[in-house]
This record gives C-alpha cells, structure tokens and sequence, in this order.
C-alpha cells in the first residue's frame, strides 16, 4: 500500500488569502426571491438554495442594498473572516483500488493532486477548537471562522505549516 500523500503546504497554489471584507450568514426561505443587485460588485458572495432554505454569504451592506429582505436575528450570523485557498485547485478522479490518476486539465502534464485541502484546514481548526463554516467552488476552497477567532485560527494555521500571502 502506498504511503498516504502529503499536502506540500508551500504551494503557492495552497497559499492562504484573507479577503478585505467581512461578511455574514443570512437564512432565508427557499422561495425567497433573489433580486438582480445581488450579483453586482465583486466582493465575496455565494448563493446556495436547497428545498428547506436559501443561504446567502456575503457583506452585510450588499444584502440589504441588494432589496433582500431583512432576515431575522436568528438566521444572520457574523461578521465572519473570509480565507481563501489561492488556487487553483487541480481536479481529480481516483480509480478505486489504486493510485492511477486523471486530471481533467491534461493526460500528459499531472501536477501534484490537492486532495484534502479542506479537511487538512478543518483539522487544524478542530484542533484549536475553531468552528467554520465551509465553502467550495470549482477553482478553490473557502473557509469562513468568525472575526473574533481570525487571529488563534491564522495562528493555528500558520503554526500548522500554512503561509498566508
């Protein structure tokens, strides 16, 4: 069996970014419409509709300047820090039973894999008893820790072996 593969923290490409804006964590109805101003600006913002909710991340400012309705106490958490994996993450698929390797980017020029970003940043915070709150998209991995646990959780990460750029 082949030794488990290691992260190499050093990347670049796994560089930990802090984003300038702080953002919050709003609940709403499924059925909740989304109006237009949403998408405008380009700061952070992820939209995630599931039959029971729709859960909006993004600055508070561009929520409301959005037309959203106002959510409840109980469903707008934050501010929360925004760390970004600089990627781009390489995307793989693993046969099962072995180690042969595919990357949708090439056959012929395989680069280091990337799996276990995400867990490897949660283990780490687990570790220093951080909650997060998790976001992936196709090029890269977010982790959200809350404003007053940025400072023990960019300590614990760098103490880790992780670079913020």
């Amino acid at each position: 069996m082949a030794a488990p593969y290691q992260l190499d923290k050093k990347d670049k490409v796994l560089n930990i970014l802090t984003l300038p804006e702080e953002v919050f964590v709003f609940r709403y109805a499924p059925t909740t419409p989304i109006p237009a101003g949403l998408w405008e600006g380009d700061e952070f913002c992820s939209v995630t509709k599931t039959k029971n909710e729709l859960s909006i991340v993004a600055p508070q400012k561009r929520v409301v300047d959005s037309g959203m309705p106002k959510a409840s106490a109980e469903h707008c958490g934050g501010p929360w820090n925004v760390l970004r994996v600089r990627g781009p993450l390489e995307h793989r698929e693993y046969l099962a039973g072995s180690m042969a390797q595919w990357s949708v980017k090439s056959r012929d020029t395989l680069t280091p894999d990337m799996v276990g970003v995400m867990a490897e940043l949660a283990r780490v915070l687990k570790e220093a008893s951080i909650s997060i709150f998790t976001i992936s998209t196709w090029d890269t991995d977010y982790l959200l820790v809350t404003k007053n646990t940025y400072e023990a959780a960019k300590k614990a990460l760098e103490a880790d072996g992780w670079t913020f750029a």
